[in-house]
């Protein structure tokens, strides 16, 4: 039990010294950097397939590691692109949420449909 115990601790000791002799970079990306549509940005989420997904308050981006690819309100098919939630169903499809409803991207597709249903309430 004391083998175990002590082996633990060198693990993770030896963890801890690898990942503090590694260097870092981080780049804050912005709309003077980039081509991000909006810098307030309401949500990330990243797709099964790999691309970052990130909602501002004027815009969808999708972020593929090199470029930003933005879709405005005419692109979603509603009156806003106040972007509030992301989020991907079993199929890969995304469902995006804004202040003016809900769009649904097919991948597959590359295209958007947004969701004109009247509520009953």
């Amino acid at each position: 039990m004391k083998i175990r115990t002590v082996l633990s601790i060198v693990l993770v000791l030896l963890l801890r010294l690898s990942a503090a002799g590694g260097e870092y970079r981080f780049t804050h990306i912005n709309t003077s950097n980039s081509e991000l549509s909006y810098n307030g940005i309401s949500k990330i989420f990243q797709d099964s397939r790999g691309f970052i997904w990130i909602g501002t308050f004027k815009g969808l981006n999708r972020y593929d590691g090199t470029r930003f690819r933005v879709y405005g309100k005419q692109d979603l098919g509603l009156d806003s692109d106040f972007i509030h939630q992301i989020v991907e169903d079993s199929d890969g499809n995304l469902w995006i949420g804004t202040d003016a409803g809900v769009t649904r991207y097919n991948w597959r597709e590359d295209s958007f449909e947004a969701l004109r249903q009247e509520s009953d309430l």
